[in-house]
This record gives C-alpha cells, sequence and structure tokens, in this order.
C-alpha cells in the first residue's frame, strides 16, 4: 500500500534519532522506494539533504550510512518550536517582506529562517527538499518559488501541508497563498500609454523562465491587442538577467529597436532594466518622455536618481509579507485545509506617476 511522504520523513526521522542506529546502514533506496511508493529521485535528494547537514555520510560503493544521532526533539513533532521556514529567491530583491515577516514572528516569539535560492532552479529544489527532510522542525513555511517545475515537482508534498503559504505563485487552486496580480500590472502599463495616444510597443522582460516575466507579459500584451494595436515578436526582449549583467552589458536587439526612431511605449519587467533602457537611451540620443516612453515595475527607491523621473509600478510588499505570516498562523491555530478551504489573498499593484511616458 502506497504510502505518504510525510510517513517516509517520521520513518527517517525515527532512525535517526535511536542511538543505537549510530554508524548503521540507511534502508536502500529500492527498499523505501517499494515500502513508501516514492521514487528513487526524490528519496535521494532527500538523503542528500541529510548528507549536506552532516548527519548522514555516503561510502563510496557500501550505502549511506549513520554520521550523527538527531535529537528526539528535532524530530518529534512538537507544535512549540516556534520556528518558521522561509523561502525566496533573493533577499536584496525582496527587503521588505523579510523585513515584515521577521518584524510579525518576533512579536509572537518565533524565528524565521530564512533560505535563499539565488534565481537558481537546482538551488531552490534542494531548499524544498531540505524543508521537507525537517519538516517536524518547523511550524510551517513560508515559499515564493520561481521555477513552475519545482512546484509541479513537489505539488503532491505540498498538498500534505496545511501550514504552508505560497507568494506570488502556488501550484493549484487548493494551495493558501498571497498573490500579486502580475496580469494586472501588465494592464496598466499598457493602459497608460495608450491613453498617452502610443501605437508601437516593446516589453523587455528576463530570458530565464519565470512565471511573473509571462505574467507581466500577457497582460501588457492582451491589452494592447485589444485596443486594435500589435506587440510583434521581434519587439519582445529577453534581458540577459538583470541580476548579473551589470550595467555595462548591451541588448543589441533592443538597440537596434531603438535606431528605427519609432515612439516605442517601453514597459521593463522591473526597474532594474528600466535603469538599464535609459542608458541605451542616452547613448543613442532618445529622449525619454518625449521620444518615447518608459515604464518600470516595482517602484524601487533608487529610480529616484533616474532622470526624467521613472513611471512605476508599485507593490507593496511589506503588506504580502504581513498578510503571509498572519495567514500562515491562522493557519496553524485553526487547522484549515488546504484541500477543502483554501485562502488566497489577491494584491493589485498601483501605477506611480513620473515623466518617463
Amino acid at each position: 500500500m502506497k504510502k505518504s511522504y510525510k510517513e517516509l520523513l517520521t520513518y527517517i526521522n525515527t532512525f535517526l534519532s535511536a542511538p543505537g542506529n549510530l554508524g548503521k546502514q540507511v534502508p536502500s533506496l529500492r527498499m523505501l522506494s517499494e515500502d513508501f511508493g516514492i521514487n528513487h529521485v526524490t528519496i535521494n535528494r532527500l538523503i542528500d539533504s541529510f548528507v549536506n547537514q552532516g548527519i548522514l555520510e555516503r561510502q563510496k560503493r557500501k550505502g549511506v550510512y549513520v554520521k550523527k544521532i538527531i535529537s528526539s526533539a528535532s524530530s518529534s513533532g512538537s507544535t512549540s518550536l516556534k520556528k518558521i521556514f522561509l523561502l525566496l529567491p533573493s533577499a536584496s530583491s525582496f527587503p521588505e517582506i523579510i523585513d515584515a515577516i521577521k518584524c510579525e514572528a518576533d512579536k509572537d516569539g518565533y524565528e524565521a529562517v530564512l533560505a535563499i535560492s539565488n534565481f537558481d532552479s537546482e538551488t531552490e529544489q534542494e531548499l524544498i527538499a531540505r524543508f521537507f527532510s525537517n519538516i517536524e522542525g518547523y511550524d510551517g513555511g513560508i515559499f515564493n518559488i520561481i521555477y513552475l517545475d519545482n512546484l509541479i515537482q513537489n505539488r503532491a508534498f505540498f498538498a500534505e501541508q496545511n501550514r504552508i503559504v505560497f507568494l506570488e505563485q502556488c501550484p493549484g487552486k487548493n494551495f493558501n497563498a498571497v498573490m500579486i496580480d502580475n496580469y494586472r500590472g501588465g494592464t496598466l502599463a499598457a493602459e497608460h500609454f495608450l491613453a498617452k495616444k502610443y501605437s508601437d510597443f516593446i516589453f523587455v522582460g528576463m530570458q530565464h523562465p519565470c512565471h511573473v516575466n509571462r505574467q507581466r507579459l500577457q497582460g501588457f500584451k492582451d491589452t494592447i491587442v485589444n485596443s486594435g494595436n500589435l506587440l510583434p515578436d521581434k519587439n519582445i526582449i529577453e534581458w540577459d538577467s538583470a541580476y548579473s549583467s551589470g550595467i555595462n552589458y548591451r541588448n543589441a536587439a533592443l538597440i537596434s529597436l531603438l535606431k528605427q526612431k519609432k515612439r516605442f511605449g517601453i514597459f521593463a519587467f522591473n526597474d532594474l532594466l528600466a535603469a538599464q533602457i535609459y542608458e541605451h537611451c542616452e547613448e543613442l540620443g532618445r529622449n525619454i518622455g518625449r521620444d518615447l516612453g518608459i515604464i518600470g515595475f516595482d517602484n524601487r527607491d533608487f529610480i529616484r536618481y533616474l532622470k526624467p523621473k521613472l513611471v512605476s509600478l508599485h507593490i507593496n510588499r511589506a503588506a504580502i509579507g504581513v498578510y503571509a505570516y498572519r495567514l500562515l498562523q491562522d493557519l496553524k491555530k485553526n487547522g484549515n485545509s488546504v484541500l477543502f478551504n483554501p485562502v488566497v489573498i489577491n494584491l493589485s499593484p498601483v501605477l506611480i506617476p513620473g515623466k518617463s511616458v
């Protein structure tokens, strides 16, 4: 009979907390897979998480052995651990969310254990596996998962938990989440350009597959097309990662479009990209606000240094953090079932006026 992932975790935690098992070999992947009905890849990731923590040790051609016994307190499933797991793609990109969650957690005597994936899919999956390998050590988790494959791959495990809140993207309709209406953000950007009589458009987004990028683009494109205008594929620019390319990066496709001297309405995935588009325009002698328009996203502090002032879409990220933490505590208090009574909070961005359009 197929068992649950939680039962597998309970079994492994019990095995690792028994003093007599120090130095003993852990049951093989095949045995665990047959007993619990879970695939080898998932079990192997779970084992790897314990290896990375120094609890298990892989011995070449011999198997996996118990290197250190974990305390019974960490595997007992106590409800008074006062710890929550917080997974985000970046610390520098989400300071308001982190600060808000930590502030709320401090009031209740909770510790927010921060895990950062650095926009890397494999790291993100490893951190998810780390959470599940020690799920009894947390009172719940708040997850901002960037890569759709990681959501899909872990969907069954997430479905078994009723103390998890997702940010921006969740595995399906039966999950608890605090969502940003990124589609609405794209719509607001397009509507602003259309109100200013723009008829040619460019979207500058991220190169890596990102659901937020897709949602903002789709809202932007749908609104443009519904108005009787077009957003050709060649006008959808993929940037070579705003997080690593630096200020000297030059996008040949964008430069080619800007040389056409059209009055483009340019919607940037975020303010950092918008700032780099400013540099392209300056080099090409394009006057922002007169020759073309630019709209960013996030309303970051640094945009006050951009001239002319950037039009940007503002997200109250501090509110996201507060909503997520309070929702998590409500789930813990009320025992809310994600299968029968999911809670989804949607927050819409607000357009902050400027002089760049």
